[in-house]
């Protein structure tokens, strides 16, 4: 950062507030900046832009993948214990299998069983595919997994560490003895 001339920018930077309780606005460096000064500036700032959003209004202003990664469609489908019991035993049966085969690993009537069927691939975690008037339904693993997966990633970078202080929880506070 320097000019034609070669002489180097003097550069204004707003410090923390120091030794005593001045305003932040009065801590104003106006002196030439040598590199290693310059490179701990742009540190600071980087690290100062990297913080999370104080509050659940700002963090929600902000956008990020999480925010589609939670797919409230596909969670509500996984939700039912039913469905939950039928993904299941069509994931540990690992082929396509029709409305009829599956109603057998649970105590619901088929039509029940067809609904809930209809719904999980609505809702992209299943695969239905027709042939004549029956319809198989298989998981679609590489696509389940691969939104479940993303969403781990994303939850860790929320907080990295994966469940550091940052995902704990502060005790309660006591109620002060009177």
């Amino acid at each position: 950062m320097a000019r034609p001339s070669g002489r180097p920018l003097p550069l204004q930077i707003v410090g923390p507030a120091r030794a005593g309780h001045r305003h932040p606005s009065q801590n104003v460096c106006t002196r030439p900046l040598d590199a290693l000064t310059i490179e701990r500036y742009i540190c600071t700032m980087t690290q100062i832009s990297k913080r999370r959003p104080g509050t659940p209004k700002q963090a929600a202003s902000c956008c990020r993948p999480i925010d589609t990664l939670l797919d409230p469609a596909l969670f509500k489908a996984l939700c039912d214990p039913t469905r939950a019991t039928l993904v299941a035993c069509l994931a540990k049966c690992g082929r396509p299998c029709s409305v009829g085969e599956v109603a057998e690993c649970c105590s619901v009537d088929v039509s029940v069983v067809s609904r809930h069927l209809a719904l999980l691939a609505r809702s992209g975690v299943l695969e239905a595919v027709k042939e004549g008037r029956t319809v198989f339904y298989k998981v679609r693993f590489s696509d389940l997994s691969k939104t479940l997966r993303s969403l781990a990633d994303e939850l860790d970078s929320c907080c990295p560490g994966g469940g550091g202080a940052c995902c704990q929880t502060p005790a309660p506070r006591r109620p002060a003895r009177t």
